[in-house]
């Protein structure tokens, strides 16, 4: 996700769009995941065995939440304006 807000910041104007489908496929995968862990973790006999995957998975989508607010910034400054 974090090079396609670099292609977004930088990258050929004709190419935003492709950048924009590289993030939102990132975050379907983040969700997806996400959906996972909690699932799995539900299934420890030790539940708070899972507390670190559930804190990197926390990290992730926050980080994740910076990028397309960054992203949007990017497309905005550019003039191209495709909804995420």
């Amino acid at each position: 996700m974090a090079l396609a807000e670099q292609c977004v910041a930088g990258g050929n104007i004709n190419a935003i769009s492709d950048a924009a489908v590289a993030f939102t496929l990132g975050m379907a995968a983040l969700k997806g995941s996400g959906c996972n862990v909690h699932i799995n973790i539900k299934s420890l006999k030790d539940e708070a065995a899972g507390i670190p995957f559930q804190e990197r998975l926390a990290s992730l989508e926050a980080n994740a939440a910076k990028i397309a607010v960054s992203i949007r910034k990017h497309m905005e400054e550019r003039g191209v304006i495709i909804p995420l």
